[in-house]
């Protein structure tokens, strides 16, 4: 089992300037964890990616928060628990090129936070000459 520092960044801040962070830890199967980490400036745009990322066994969760060597006030803390049935996903993307009188193949695969559930794939509507195996 791995434990400590998986992943880090420089982060280089301002004094007297307010910044967001943002982590999440999510369940990705297999017994592991990836805990995603974002800080940015406050009154500027959320990052859309996290900043690091990192695989860990899975735990069950806690918060804990450090300033070392820095004047820190910490505001309004939002600790959300993602319960409840979590969205799959696609986890495989198609190929873009086909060739013309040869069978086009794409083996799909997905990832779904509610280990437990059953997924269906199904499409309501397909383009013509689509056969469905």
């Amino acid at each position: 089992m791995t434990t400590g520092l998986e992943d880090s960044q420089d982060i280089f801040m301002s004094y007297d300037t307010k910044y967001l962070l943002k982590a999440k830890s999510e369940d990705i199967g297999g017994g592991t964890s990836r805990f995603s980490v974002k800080i940015w400036e406050e009154g500027t745009t959320e990052p859309a990616s996290y900043m690091i990322a990192s695989d860990i066994p899975d735990r069950d969760g806690s918060v804990l928060l450090i300033a070392h060597k820095a004047d820190v006030t910490w505001g309004t803390i939002d600790i959300q628990p993602l319960t409840g049935n979590q969205l799959p996903s696609f986890t495989s993307s198609p190929g873009i090129n086909a060739q013309v009188d040869e069978a086009y193949t794409y083996n799909i695969t997905t990832s779904d936070p509610n280990a437990s559930d059953v997924l269906t794939i199904s499409a309501s509507t397909l383009p013509s000459l689509v056969i469905i195996h």
